[in-house]
């Protein structure tokens, strides 16, 4: 028992902490959203209007197609439960691509500055 109460509110797999666009798709339709993080077995998505407990969903994120099911909702996030893990590799990959937009984003704004600062 005491082994289950010290394991409450921990994460069984670590996260990937994200800001990539994504879309989740329900019975409703596809909406855009923000994939703030992800792990083999979930994910926490930011959008308006979040989807209700309960309701399945497909993830579409950088090379990543994942169904599950909503298990929590926010005024402006959800979670998604996958029904099966994504594979390390993909996780390896959204890593790599989400360095390789963030690395371009720094250099647009660095080099956004610089032409600011000399009035270019």
């Amino acid at each position: 028992m005491a082994k289950m109460i010290a394991n409450i509110g921990r994460r069984e797999k670590s996260r990937l902490r994200t800001e990539l666009r994504a879309k989740l798709d329900l019975v409703g339709g596809a909406k855009q959203c923000l994939l703030t993080d992800i792990s083999k077995t979930g994910a926490r998505i930011e959008l308006s209007d979040p989807p209700h407990a309960g309701e399945c969903a497909f993830l579409f994120a950088q090379g990543i197609e994942a169904f599950g099911t909503i298990v929590w909702r926010s005024h402006k996030a959800c979670g998604l439960r996958f029904d099966e893990e994504i594979r390390d590799g993909q996780l390896i990959a959204l890593r790599q691509s989400y360095e390789a937009i963030d690395k371009l984003e720094k250099q647009e704004l660095t080099e956004f500055a610089r032409k600011w600062v000399n009035g270019d």
